[in-house]
């Protein structure tokens, strides 16, 4: 993850900065909040969608992680989903969960999602075009919508 100068760790403190101001009660200051908008920007898609799951995960953990901090996600339901949204909103982006059973993703072929770290990054791909898959007892999609 050496994509823009920026060595993991640095993402990572930054994300979990990002992540504290984002699902706190208070709302960011707007001066900073277009400064950090703004730099998303400069971040390649790839580095821009790993922050963002990044930055949703902690406040997964947050708001639904057990005394591990470990979220089940295929137990969130869409009000959990929603809490999420409600702070995901200050940095304009909406995350998507989408739930695959193992039966429709083995023989349905329209329902299966390729996972962005298998994806071919084109100038054309958008961050809706970028999925996140766990296998479970199903399989968990996670996106993201720019708002």
């Amino acid at each position: 993850m050496e994509s823009c100068g920026l060595s993991s760790n640095q993402i990572s403190l930054d994300a979990n900065e990002i992540a504290n101001l984002v699902f706190s009660s208070e709302q960011i200051e707007k001066e900073y909040l277009v400064s950090m908008i703004n730099s998303f920007k400069n971040l390649d898609l790839r580095t821009y969608f790993e922050m963002l799951l990044l930055v949703t995960t902690e406040g997964l953990k947050k708001y639904y992680g057990n005394s591990e901090q470990k979220v089940d996600i295929t137990n969130l339901n869409s009000g959990n989903i929603d809490l999420i949204n409600s702070f995901l909103e200050k940095i304009k982006v909406r995350l998507n969960v989408e739930i695959i059973s193992l039966i429709e993703w083995n023989f349905n072929e329209t329902s299966r999602k390729t996972d962005f770290r298998k994806l071919v990054f084109s100038t054309n791909t958008k961050l809706n075009d970028l999925y996140f898959i766990l296998e479970r007892d199903s399989y968990v999609v996670i996106s993201f919508t720019q708002l």
